[in-house]
């Protein structure tokens, strides 16, 4: 299957059931391995809010049967490239770009560290520690500490209220016979795609994949129900308190997820109401009123319901005068306050921020 519309794309599926991806860009010199795993926070089942997927992340790259801890990062590091990871709440990626001429060694070790990962257990009590700082800091640090009251205000039935990295209480009750279970059941080839981009044609990464992975057998998926987040019916308001030097604010809305054809507008529209000093919420709030020191808005669309929100920093206490100001806004963009030329600004930052 090949789209030839916007990128030099073909997709392909393996005998074991992993996807692949393939896109040649030939203004580059360089190629990257993504590998994502459809198993993100949400879909921890018996361990919920725990953090287990992220436990995992940090734990791929620690050593496999073959490759001692730290190998794994210095053999990318010797054919002249790089690695990292993340989890989001609907998958985890383990991603490497090395040169072109290099692909085949670097999908030979991507392919260990998902399919042979040891989980040394000296390791697993050394990362352990260190994502329970992590913990701490994410609850110290302000911005991160209001994301999380918010998804739990927003999401009361959806797991997207859980917090990717885990619940102190919960991730410290995890064992490494927990981590394996979770990632023997989750780390399979029929629950992965593999996207391969960059100076290379699709014929080699194809091929390059199929050798990676051909000893990566087909296993058995069972189906994680994720519970619909039922209808808003009424405003929610959460106040809260903590040490900080700055009261901080946000104000959201529910929002399509992914597949739904509205979120490009939405993503549009979040650039127009408060991205930059020619939006409208910078104006009003900073420019005109000096309600807040700063104001963005933003547009996450994860798989199911998402998000339009707001983030403020306020320059005093006027809650209610930053409230009204921002619904006046709205109301502005909804009106006939919006033309054709912040459409069309709004689109090329959007492609822009899309290429980076």
């Amino acid at each position: 299957m090949k789209n030839t519309h916007l990128l030099d794309l073909e997709k392909h599926v393996l005998e074991n059931g992993m996807t692949v991806i393939t896109c040649r860009k030939e203004d580059v010199s360089v190629v990257a391995s993504y590998i994502l795993v459809k198993a993100g926070s949400i879909m921890e089942a018996e361990f919920m809010g725990s953090g287990v997927s992220h436990y995992i992340e940090h734990m791929l790259f620690k050593g496999t049967k073959k490759r001692k801890v730290g190998e794994i990062s210095r053999q990318i590091r010797g054919l002249g490239g790089v690695l990292n990871a993340y989890t989001t709440h609907d998958r985890t990626v383990y991603h490497v770009t090395v040169p072109s001429k290099s692909l085949d060694n670097a999908l030979e070790i991507q392919a260990d560290a998902i399919m042979n990962s040891s989980f040394n257990a000296l390791e697993c009590k050394k990362e352990n520690q260190v994502i329970l700082k992590e913990i701490n800091m994410y609850m110290d640090e302000p911005e991160s500490y209001l994301q999380q009251q918010v998804w739990e205000t927003i999401y009361k039935t959806h797991p997207y209220k859980e917090p990717i990295i885990g619940h102190r209480e919960l991730f410290e009750n995890l064992s490494r016979e927990d981590l394996i279970a979770y990632y023997k059941r989750m780390y399979v080839p029929n629950n992965m795609i593999l996207t391969i981009a960059g100076d290379i044609t699709h014929e080699r990464a194809l091929k390059g994949a199929r050798e990676a992975f051909r000893d990566f057998k087909r296993r058995p998926i069972n189906p994680t129900i994720i519970p619909e987040e039922p209808k808003q019916l009424n405003k929610r308001i959460l106040h809260t308190e903590k040490d900080m030097n700055i009261p901080r604010m946000c104000i959201c809305f529910h929002i399509p997820g992914i597949i739904h054809p509205d979120i490009y507008a939405l993503d549009v529209l979040s650039i127009i109401l408060g991205h930059g000093r020619s939006s409208f919420l910078y104006k009003a709030l900073i420019e005109t009123k000096q309600l807040v020191s700063s104001v963005e808005s933003f547009s996450h669309t994860p798989k199911d319901t998402g998000v339009l929100g707001i983030n403020y920093v306020l320059a005093g206490e006027n809650i209610e005068g930053t409230i009204r100001e921002t619904r006046k806004q709205i109301e502005l963009i909804k009106g006939d306050e919006l033309s054709q030329k912040d459409i069309f600004k709004a689109k090329r930052m959007e492609i822009g921020r899309a290429h980076v």
